[in-house]
């Protein structure tokens, strides 16, 4: 039996409609020795485009939902954008491969843009393709964390914990599919606010970045991911100011430290009852 939530009618003959981000495949399924025609749900992956003022600047494969959302987060955590006061307009067009999300920013932002223009086509959630220079690489990284330490590791570590148990049941495509990332925001006291999925977590944490500017200042709060952390999720962080980011799984060395270096509170394998402190 699929272990998986599903959209088939319970016994009605009605299929309930696929939340955006699915896409329904045909497949054969084979359970011992029988087999059966069947269909599942899939994570969708497609290109998507950002352009800047007309000029194309990055095709990203992404989970094709909340794209001005991701845009704007990609623009706040790579540096392009310094706030969301310097994006004038965000417009989602539909093409004949993908999608483009066409961004009007100040000139400001437009010439800090050209400065750090690359042309790449990234794989899922891809990084820093594209730096071309372990000096280039070295400057891309952020310094500082704006809102700094939260609280004590160990009231944090609750909070993680707290913040955990309640995301799968926000994860509907991941309930549905078994195939995407979640990235979520959470009060000090390991409340969620805000929950992003997307095929890639660099992506999932960029809609989250995304969602929670365009609703105004970023409150004190932490990340929580459903993947490990490597340094372009702490880079992320700490660029649009988070206190901590807490992952399922093991952060990097580099991760670890550039999380110590800027002050973000780091921590990795938080399962169940359990959290490591990296940082």
């Amino acid at each position: 039996m699929n272990a998986r939530a599903s959209l088939d009618g319970a016994g009605d003959g009605q299929a309930s409609a696929p939340p955006a981000g699915l896409r329904r495949v045909a497949v054969q399924r084979h359970d011992g020795a029988l087999q059966r025609a069947d269909h599942d749900w899939v994570i969708d992956e497609a290109p998507v485009a950002l352009v800047y003022n007309g000029v194309s600047h990055v095709v990203m494969m992404a989970t094709p939902t909340a794209l001005e959302e991701f845009a704007v987060g990609f623009s706040l955590s790579e540096g392009l954008l310094q706030g969301v006061d310097e994006l004038r307009d965000v417009r989602v067009e539909p093409a004949e491969v993908g999608t483009s999300v066409h961004l009007d920013v100040s000139p400001r932002a437009f010439d800090r843009f050209k400065d750090r223009r690359r042309q790449l086509a990234g794989r899922t959630g891809c990084g820093l393709c594209g730096i071309d220079s372990l000096q280039a690489f070295e400057q891309a990284l952020p310094t500082a964390s704006v809102h700094g330490a939260l609280r004590a590791p160990g009231d944090l570590g609750a909070a993680l914990r707290r913040a955990l148990q309640a995301l799968p049941s926000r994860q509907t495509l991941q309930a549905h599919s078994g195939g995407c990332h979640a990235a979520a925001w959470a009060t000090p006291e390991g409340e969620l606010v805000c929950v992003r999925e997307d095929v890639g977590r660099h992506n999932a944490l960029d809609k989250l970045i995304g969602a929670m500017a365009l609703q105004g200042p970023l409150p004190a709060g932490l990340v929580v991911v459903s993947s490990r952390a490597s340094h372009e999720m702490v880079s992320k962080c700490v660029r649009v100011g988070a206190g901590a980011l807490g992952a399922i799984s093991a952060p990097t060395s580099l991760a670890i430290s550039l999380a110590q270096r800027s002050g973000l509170q780091l921590f990795g394998f938080c399962r169940g009852d359990s959290v490591v402190a990296y940082a």
